[in-house]
């Protein structure tokens, strides 16, 4: 082996180990808090040794270096089984993960509060979330490649709420990884703070911009609404990938959709609370329902399936509810005014950590025994759980993974690459039991925060700058 084809040995292994890197990343926030960061981190150093020792019998001359845009051209030009012999002939282990089994019984009553069951499966309560369509399973080869720098376009749906900013610093974080590489020369991001007109007038603007967009992201919020214009970019040549909300229309125009099974997460916030009421000796329970910005798409998805579950006990009463708009404050107001109204009310189902941060606080401020209630890992939940658990408060965390952007950034890439990815990708909630609260909150942030977008490669200095002064 001559100096030149050792240096591309020796390349090619520098460039397994930071696609080590990626893929581990992917892997913690996919299956969840099965792998710790401490874990990930071993690992990779001890492959980082054996790749040196491998570079120190090869050769000693020096190697060169090999950029960012070498990696990602490298991830987006091999399937995963490919990758995995490579780094088998390289005696490089990746960790393992413990998965979450999905859940094949077939009837809703057995079900405990957090069994998980398989996102997307046909019995869950709620609206249709996918698309209906006769599409394949996987895109076509080919059918979206285009050579690069790449512009991608994103018409997210929130906007001025902790969740969905942090949404959007995933999504930066991977948009940065491949612009680093030389893939990416634009990224437009249009925000339209859950105002489903202004999301649509968004879309009409982007699409002047048709010629110039190779990616269209969208996170729907009325998918109705939207579908025409989503149909044009289509039949204009621009991929349409659905990111992190339903788009429960009857079509064959989109690329391809994530979705995280928002009716499950109702459903398993229902059960939990149902459970925590007394399931066997329920009388004459009064449930508060805090909403999310009332109509759009993931709170009709929550909020269905979660009255399915209630509609199953006749000693269950939903004596209220209000929209806290995925938002402190408005659920802070929800709760006060309905506790108010009910001051006998039981339990609080709500939608979102934020709201539900909001409901702990008017219960504390108003002098209240506090009541179960449902909620997300907003950080400020955390805190409070643990801080008032022992007068009594009971929460459940059942998070939306911010997350999952990530993942339809690189699955973009790799459409634009010429590669075929999964039609539609199903997520499932991850399940933070409440005596674990300890070991997911971030004493040091503020409350806004969410810790399980660590996993998605979001720091928490990152997290510190941007929340700051919340």
């Amino acid at each position: 082996m001559n100096g030149s084809d050792n240096k591309s040995a020796i390349s090619y292994l520098i460039v397994i180990l930071v696609i080590i890197g990626l893929i581990g990343s992917w892997m913690a926030y996919a299956t969840g808090p099965g792998l710790t960061q401490d874990e990930l981190d071993e690992s990779l150093e001890a492959s980082e040794g054996r790749l040196v020792d491998a570079i120190t019998e090869a050769i000693a001359e020096p190697v060169e270096e090999v950029t960012r845009a070498d990696v990602i051209d490298f991830l987006m030009g091999h399937e995963w089984d490919d990758v995995e012999s490579l780094l088998d002939d390289a005696n490089i282990e990746i960790p393992e993960v413990e998965e979450v089994d999905a859940w094949e019984r077939e009837e809703p009553e057995d079900i405990e509060p957090f069994d998980v069951p398989e996102a997307g499966i046909d019995w869950l309560p709620g609206p249709d979330l996918a698309p209906e369509t006769d599409l394949g399973t996987t895109t076509e080869a080919g059918r979206w490649k285009t050579d690069p720098p790449w512009t991608f376009a994103w018409a997210s749906y929130g906007g001025g709420n902790s969740w969905s900013i942090q949404h959007r610093m995933i999504f930066r974080k991977w948009t940065d990884l491949l612009e680093d590489g030389g893939l990416i020369d634009e990224v437009i991001i249009e925000i339209p703070y859950f105002d489903p007109d202004e999301q649509l007038s968004q879309l009409e603007a982007l699409y002047e911009r048709r010629d110039e967009i190779d990616a269209l992201f969208v996170t729907p919020l009325m998918p109705e609404l939207i579908q025409g214009i989503l149909e044009d970019f289509y039949d204009a040549g621009v991929p349409v990938i659905i990111l992190n909300a339903p788009y429960n229309v009857e079509t064959n125009k989109f690329t391809q959709a994530h979705i995280y099974d928002d009716r499950m997460s109702g459903f398993m916030m229902a059960r939990w609370l149902v459970k925590e009421l007394g399931e066997d000796g329920l009388e004459d329970e009064q449930i508060l329902n805090i909403r999310g910005p009332v109509g759009t798409s993931v709170d009709l998805a929550r909020h269905e399936s979660a009255m399915y579950v209630f509609d199953q006990y006749e000693e269950i009463e939903v004596v209220a509810e209000e929209a806290g708009d995925f938002a402190y404050e408005p659920g802070y107001e929800a709760a006060e005014s309905m506790l108010a109204a009910h001051p006998d009310a039981d339990g609080i189902f709500s939608q979102s950590g934020m709201s539900t941060t909001g409901a702990i606080d008017a219960m504390i401020d108003m002098g209240l025994d506090f009541r179960p209630i449902t909620g997300e890992d907003h950080n400020g939940q955390l805190k409070r759980q643990i801080d008032y658990r022992d007068e009594g408060l009971s929460t459940c965390f059942v998070p939306k993974q911010v997350t999952i952007a990530g993942k339809g950034v690189m699955d973009a890439a790799m459409l634009l690459r010429g590669m075929s990815v999964e039609r539609v990708r199903w997520y499932a909630p991850m399940h933070i039991p409440a005596e674990q609260a300890d070991e997911f909150v971030l004493w040091d942030l503020p409350d806004a925060v969410w810790p399980h977008s660590l996993l998605g490669g979001t720091t928490e200095e990152e997290l510190a700058e941007e929340f700051g002064d919340w």
